[in-house]
């Protein structure tokens, strides 16, 4: 039986598969919808691998501390990116990472400093004046991801803040109120879903409007 951790990626889809990615750097692999899965390649030697991302028609994985990979064949092979892990943070602790439809990547770590990629995520450029703390002073944003134009992210606290210029400048999106300790957010089918450890989820169509957290789930994660 294929188990994971609380910590360990979300499945990631593209190119026909879903890739389930372990911090460890394990990564595993399903072509039926996540009936059966197989084991596929290991990510390069670093610390806790925890975010995933499918863009520019390869995955690409980033850790805690900053360290960056990528396959082009469907998680059978991974490749370290050259001049990673990515420096210059005060307080590295990545783990988030989005892809925008412009073969833009952007990679954030806890405090909300951003790095981001226009070359299919080969070459990244730091700048922490690019901090989402500068309109929040709230830290351990927990996820970021694009839609509806913007990127989005949430922190633990639930204060959302959004970009629309790549990670330039960040504009506060508010705050969810109640629901616990977030720390899930996506984009489908025209709406952002913000999920918590309490199992609240809250849900948005433009990133900057949300729902009144609900416990969707009934349960914690």
């Amino acid at each position: 039986i294929y188990t994971l951790s609380l910590h360990d990626a979300l499945p990631i889809y593209g190119n026909g598969y879903f890739i389930r990615m372990r911090q460890n750097g394990t990564t595993y692999r399903s072509s039926d919808n996540g009936a059966s899965w197989s084991s596929s390649g290991t990510l390069p030697s670093a610390s806790s691998w925890d975010g995933l991302v499918f863009g520019s028609g390869r995955f690409i994985a980033v850790s805690r501390y900053g360290n960056i990979a990528y396959s082009d064949d469907n998680g059978s092979s991974w490749t370290s990116v050259s001049g990673t892990p990515l420096s210059g943070f005060t307080n590295e602790w990545f783990g988030n990472i989005a892809y925008k439809d412009e073969s833009i990547f952007l990679a954030m770590d806890k405090d909300g400093n951003v790095a981001t990629a226009t070359d299919g995520g080969t070459n990244w450029t730091v700048n922490t004046t690019k901090n989402v703390r500068n309109i929040n002073s709230n830290y351990w944003f927990g996820a970021v991801c694009y839609g509806a134009d913007k990127f989005v992210t949430i922190n633990r606290s639930g204060a959302i803040a959004y970009s629309t210029d790549n990670g330039a400048t960040w504009i506060s999106g508010g705050t969810l109120s109640g629901g616990g300790s977030w720390y899930g957010l996506t984009y489908g089918d025209g709406k952002f879903i913000a999920l918590s450890y309490s199992g609240y989820t809250s849900v948005s169509t433009d990133g900057t409007s949300w729902t009144t957290p609900e416990n969707s789930l009934g349960t914690s994660i």
